[in-house]
């Protein structure tokens, strides 16, 4: 029998992990992942295995630092993404987590909606690959006629985000109006069109700067910005500026 997938929530404050439980279990709907909230790293540990789609992790934990669980976490499951959350926040710190494997980093206090939409979306990009959960896009309320077409639009787009595309290219390829598509391509993926393509170019953006083999000049041209404003664009996504990165 498939094992049910696991989303978990590593975060000492009670009252505040199991708020963010509720609220992942209310809007991912049925069929959705199971959500664990553990207080503590070894905890965290115990539970990390390839079926955890995600891992919410906080810094400040009572037993081990949050950047410990990290590694950890990708010495055992290397594929399993991570957000790491924190208070106490710092350029530094940051850049750690990034080079120790985390997939994304929020300052708390932060927005539940904010972390929710960061989370579906990782999860509804899984299912997008492999042939999708037809509970989960019922619980989204996506019309099963448009369904398809935002498939190939967010297909479209996970394909060529590093081209210069726009709107208008998207509702030619996929065969939706700018209304439908504009509605439920947020409704899926938790960004609207723009704020998808800019995420995956800053996705790739972070790979190339780990890599170290190229220039930030290089990389915000590639990516067809200027240099200064992919650096704002860079911190804003990221809380680092990418010059800080490359260090």
């Amino acid at each position: 029998m498939k094992k049910r997938k696991k989303i978990l929530i590593v975060e000492d404050e009670k009252e505040q992990g199991e708020c963010l439980k509720e609220l992942l279990c209310l809007k991912l709907g049925k069929g959705a992942p199971e959500v664990i909230h553990v207080t503590s790293g070894a905890e965290a540990l115990e539970h990390i295995s390839q079926d955890t789609e995600v891992v919410v992790l906080d810094i400040i934990l009572p037993d081990m630092s949050g950047l410990e669980v990290l590694k950890h976490i990708k010495e055992r499951a290397p594929s399993v993404p991570v957000i790491i959350i924190t208070a106490y926040g710092t350029e530094d710190m940051c850049l750690r987590a990034f080079r120790l494997g985390a997939r994304d980093y929020i300052k708390k206090p932060f927005s539940f909606t904010e972390l929710v939409e960061k989370i579906k979306a990782i999860h509804e990009k899984r299912y997008s690959r492999i042939g999708m959960d037809t509970e989960i896009f019922e619980t989204l309320k996506i019309p099963p006629q448009v369904l398809p077409k935002l498939l190939k639009a967010k297909t479209y787009i996970d394909n060529n985000y590093m081209l210069p595309i726009t709107i208008s290219d998207i509702c030619s390829v996929s065969g939706l109006n700018r209304v439908y598509l504009c509605k439920y391509f947020k409704t899926l993926t938790g960004h609207t069109c723009n704020g998808y393509i800019r995420r995956l170019r800053m996705a790739h953006a972070l790979q190339l700067i780990k890599e170290g083999e190229q220039s930030i000049s290089d990389v915000s041209v590639r990516l067809g910005y200027s240099p200064k404003y992919f650096s704002t664009l860079f911190k804003k996504t990221y809380g680092i500026t990418p010059r800080k990165l490359k260090k």
